[in-house]
């Protein structure tokens, strides 16, 4: 067959791959001005769909896709490496016996680290949530458009007794003196 067929058909040459990489490079830039105006916007969550919600969710970060896969990597590597080292098992039984065992163990020392890290972020964003004065508690949503919220009182911790006031209204509600 002639070579010179191939040179001016449809195929993944370089200049097809370039023309596909500026297209998908237009269509992305696109859908992500959509999705930026017309889904990810909290105010719009409430006249979405159920699909369109999880879409806004995972594109706000509202919840964390990684805990879900290191869980799955973590069964998939433990499940593969009993199995490795039961079939290793069959050609040499000490290396098998150590790979059956060590494997899982090691594999849970460095997933739960993983884990930990985890739980932390978590953690942090939901004490962030809780604190007062946070970006969320700053704007209500029943303000009138255009104003300009209370200002935030700044809470101080008494150097003493570690009770929360506000200075405005004074120093330590217990007396203390600071």
């Amino acid at each position: 067959m002639d070579m010179d067929f191939y040179r001016y058909g449809f195929h993944s040459g370089p200049d097809t791959m370039t023309v596909l990489s500026v297209l998908a490079f237009v269509a992305a830039v696109v859908c992500t001005v959509l999705l930026m105006v017309l889904v990810t916007p909290e105010k719009r969550r409430a006249k979405l769909n159920k699909f369109f919600r999880a879409v806004a969710d995972i594109c706000n970060f509202k919840g964390f896709l990684v805990e879900y896969i290191v869980r799955a990597l973590y069964i998939f590597l433990t499940l593969f490496y009993i199995l490795v080292g039961f079939f290793t098992l069959f050609v040499d039984p000490l290396t098998g016996l150590l790979v059956m065992v060590l494997g899982p163990i090691v594999l849970r020392v460095v997933f739960e680290l993983t884990m930990m890290f985890i739980v932390l972020v978590k953690n942090v964003i939901q004490i962030n949530k809780k604190l007062p004065g946070q970006a969320d508690d700053a704007v209500k949503p029943d303000a009138p458009a255009g104003t300009d919220p209370a200002p935030a009182t700044e809470t101080v911790f008494c150097t003493q007794c570690g009770t929360p006031y506000d200075p405005s209204k004074g120093g330590c509600p217990n007396g203390c003196k600071e």
